[in-house]
This record gives structure tokens, C-alpha cells and sequence, in this order.
């Protein structure tokens, strides 16, 4: 089985220079939030407040990986 691992992943430029490497690429998946729905390709932030409706479907026959981070609201 195929590994990949960041100390073999190049860094990719971005422009704040922090340190970024793109471990896997996907397909579109569909986010849904409160009744909208968007394609998010990889690399795609997708924030959404707590307490609201949300799903993430994989409609293609692509191995798909997301990340989830909880955070509390600065703005609170």
C-alpha cells in the first residue's frame, strides 16, 4: 500500500510562509450548511457556526478526506 508522508510532501507556496504541504488531492464534495450547498474542492475552508444543520456527501468513487477543527468563537 502507497504512503504518503509530509517529510517526503514538497512545501507549497502559500502567502502568509507557513510551512504547507498538500498530502492528498480530491474531488469536489458537496458541503451542505442551513440548507446551502457548495462544491469544496480540496483545500477549501468551509466555516460554519455552531448549532447549524451541516453535512458533507462524496458523490464521486474518489477516496475523499476532510478535516473538522472545533474552535470557540473569538467573536462570543
Amino acid at each position: 500500500m502507497p504512503t504518503i508522508t509530509a517529510d517526503r510532501t514538497p512545501v507549497a507556496d502559500n502567502p502568509h510562509g507557513v510551512d504547507v504541504r498538500h498530502l492528498f488531492k480530491t474531488k469536489d464534495v458537496v458541503v451542505e450548511i442551513e440548507g446551502e450547498t457548495i462544491a469544496a474542492s480540496a483545500g477549501t475552508l468551509v466555516p460554519s457556526s455552531a448549532g447549524h444543520l451541516h453535512s458533507i456527501r462524496n458523490e464521486s468513487d474518489c477516496l475523499v478526506r476532510f478535516l473538522v477543527v472545533k474552535t470557540p468563537n473569538p467573536a462570543a
